[in-house]
């Protein structure tokens, strides 16, 4: 499977793509969503996709679980559904610690594909 990861992100670089965002290895799939969302909100306000990423990685380390379903709530205006499924995750977590520290496995990869 990650060859096939590999393959569509040089093709996506062939295309014109200037960088492409890949797990290196498995993400816990919570993590993964609420970084990715994080990281559309706030990169028109960053120079970079790296810089950006960087910065929603370090935000969602320093969330509490309830800083997560807040945000969810207000800000990305979640579903009932959708805050019920991430409360049901977030209840898994003893005495309320940050969602992560820190993200595994998670890189921005950019290629210069020159097709060697």
């Amino acid at each position: 499977m990650q060859a096939i990861n590999i393959q569509i992100s040089i093709e996506l670089i062939e295309q014109g793509e200037t960088a492409v965002l890949e797990r290196l290895w498995n993400v816990d799939e919570l993590a993964a969503t609420l970084v990715t969302l994080r990281l559309y909100q706030i990169l028109p306000d960053y120079p970079s996709v790296t810089v950006a990423l960087q910065a929603a990685q370090t935000w969602l380390r320093g969330l509490s679980c309830n800083d997560v379903m807040d945000w969810l709530k207000h800000e990305q205006k979640a579903t009932e559904e959708e805050v019920e499924y991430v409360k049901d995750r977030l209840d898994l977590f003893e005495d309320d610690p940050p969602l992560l520290t820190p993200i595994i496995g998670q890189r921005l990869r950019r290629r210069d594909y020159n097709g060697g």
